[in-house]
């Protein structure tokens, strides 16, 4: 029955089909080939590297060190919350607020120093790489400046700055907690459709606004 059904189908259909699987098969050949030469490639470096960078890459890859970076993001939020509220209540910041700064800092140099270590040149082909790399980097610069210059002559444009920098690491959450990175690439995604509904959304309160002025005002 599917014989004489296949027959009865015209031809043009027939063939349009075959070339489609074709090029699904070509296509998903293709990608199968690039993807296990990546992969022997990634293997033929690993295994040039020497004992130190592989016991880095472990390291550095390795779930507790993940975990770790989790709750020293976490820790760091929490600090910079705290600093705002003495800010803004005009209270005089703790000593020690200085020293865990410079310490969660140095752990963020650290980490960042390890994983370019490790990845060399495709650490900077990362997006949340450049993301971390560019807010340690502005960080450490804003912190020299803001220690080298006097009090009486740092304005508090740097002050804020910092302040700022500060916050931006928690865009460092994207890079450490998976489910953050895709549901801030899904709401990325969907951005153009939300984009639309908020405009539908402002005619249809509008047309209504108008209706009730006429009709019911």
């Amino acid at each position: 029955m599917d014989v004489v059904h296949d027959m009865m189908l015209p031809r043009a259909m027939r063939s349009d089909g075959s070339e489609r699987a074709r090029r699904t098969i070509s296509s998903t050949q293709q990608s199968y080939e690039v993807a296990k030469s990546r992969i022997e490639k990634e293997k033929a470096d690993r295994a040039q590297w020497s004992k130190a960078r592989a016991v880095a890459s472990q390291i550095v890859s390795s779930t507790p060190f993940s975990l770790s970076m989790s709750i020293l993001v976490c820790l760091n939020m929490v600090f910079v919350i705290m600093e705002v509220n003495y800010s803004a209540k005009d209270m005089d910041i703790p000593k020690w607020f200085a020293s865990a700064n410079i310490s969660i800092l140095a752990l963020y140099f650290l980490e960042v120093c390890a994983k370019i270590f490790v990845f060399r040149m495709r650490f900077f082909t990362d997006l949340p790489g450049m993301l971390d790399f560019c807010v340690v980097l502005m960080d450490i610069t804003l912190s020299m400046v803001i220690a080298l210059m006097p009090m009486s002559l740092a304005p508090l444009v740097f002050a804020r700055l910092a302040r700022i920098f500060k916050m931006t690491r928690a865009l460092r959450m994207l890079s450490v907690f998976p489910e953050l990175n895709v549901l801030m690439k899904g709401l990325l995604f969907a951005s153009r459709t939300i984009a639309w509904g908020v405009v539908l959304l402002l005619l249809c309160l509008c047309f209504w606004g108008i209706f009730a002025t006429l009709f019911i005002h």
